[in-house]
């Protein structure tokens, strides 16, 4: 049982580390909060408006009141003097920057830990290490006598509703639908190139603007009907199902297509990521729209065209995509934390 259990978050968010991070932890912080349990997030820093959805949900959000670079010994310092305010049963650790040094400094505070980390190394200090991503090599990651590795979709932290899934399989329009979301913080700046490459093309478009990304409204202003732009949308899950292809970068949105069935074009950035999309590029359960990890855009188009061009393929992918994600990740990480309680 987790009933009571009191849980703390360490994650951020903003323009330097995305808000993957944070989308993802407020999805399990949820899931906990649904099974009885207290959560809070620690933050060194959060854009109001995220800090304020947190809160709107429930969560306690602390947010560091001195500036630290994430990860140093002030960041950790400051973290355990507010877990030595209450008692926490778990702390859960979302980011690169806590390595195994800072985890050491905090994790006498708490009696377990839960570690979100798509990159292998020495996790003998968590009782449970979470990557939701696909192609993981389970022998890169130490674990303690009593450590467990959480690995593969089926666990990934993301929410999804039933009701629309159904309905984007049986959605026929007459013109397609291209949704572009490259993250929070669109980390390559690739939103309007991906939107002006595709002017030329008979679809409609719906970009959404993460809250930390340097775009805005007007900067979409010459793309009249063919455009819709959405800045931080709660309804992203109605924009996926309502899409017939999909353009944007690794991360949480990733699985979200996944569940919806939505065929994407991937445009990662970072080179810690390509070893998922060339995975996912091999199973043809999507295309790579970089050129040699650049954004060229006669390629792009093509990849696109890839895609517009046969339904065939957009159906097949869709339903290989929804069989990889059910929705239930969620759930299952909270059944695994209270197997430790």
């Amino acid at each position: 049982m987790v009933e009571g259990l009191n849980l703390a978050f360490r994650v951020d968010a903003g323009a330097t580390c995305g808000i993957g991070h944070f989308r993802r932890c407020l999805v399990l912080a949820e899931a906990l909060q649904r099974a009885g349990c207290l959560v809070s997030f620690f933050m060194s820093f959060v854009p109001e408006n995220l800090k304020d959805y947190a809160e709107s949900k429930g969560i306690k959000v602390f947010v560091f009141e001195e500036e630290v670079v994430r990860g140093s010994e002030k960041d950790s310092d400051l973290f355990v003097g507010y877990l030595k305010s209450e008692i926490y049963d778990w702390v859960i650790y979302d980011g690169y920057e806590f390595k195994e040094d800072y985890r050491k400094r905090v994790n006498s505070s708490v009696r377990h830990t839960l570690i979100i980390q798509d990159i292998p190394g020495d996790y003998s200090d968590a009782n449970l290490v979470l990557n939701q991503n696909v192609n993981i090599d389970t022998r890169d990651y130490r674990l303690g006598a009593n450590g467990k590795l959480l690995n593969g979709t089926t666990y990934a932290l993301i929410t999804g509703r039933y009701d629309l899934r159904e309905k984007r399989r049986l959605t026929n329009k007459q013109k397609p639908n291209i949704l572009i979301t490259l993250g929070g913080a669109d980390v390559g700046n690739l939103t309007l190139s991906v939107v002006e490459s595709l002017r030329g093309l008979d679809v409609d478009m719906n970009a959404v603007l993460g809250p930390a990304c340097s775009w805005d409204h007007s900067d979409f202003n010459g793309f009249g009907d063919k455009l819709k732009v959405y800045v931080s949308p709660e309804g992203l899950d109605q924009l996926i199902a309502g899409a017939d292809i999909g353009v944007m970068s690794m991360g949480i949105t990733t699985w979200e297509m996944c569940f919806y069935g939505l065929p994407f074009v991937m445009l990662g950035c970072n080179l810690n990521q390509q070893s998922v999309i060339d995975w996912f590029v091999e199973r043809e359960l999507a295309i790579n729209g970089l050129c040699k990890g650049e954004f060229v855009h006669n390629y792009f188009v093509q990849s696109i065209e890839e895609y517009l061009h046969n339904s065939d393929r957009r159906s097949a992918c869709s339903e290989n995509l929804m069989k990889m994600v059910d929705g239930l990740g969620p759930d299952r990480v909270v059944n695994e934390i209270s197997n430790i309680v």
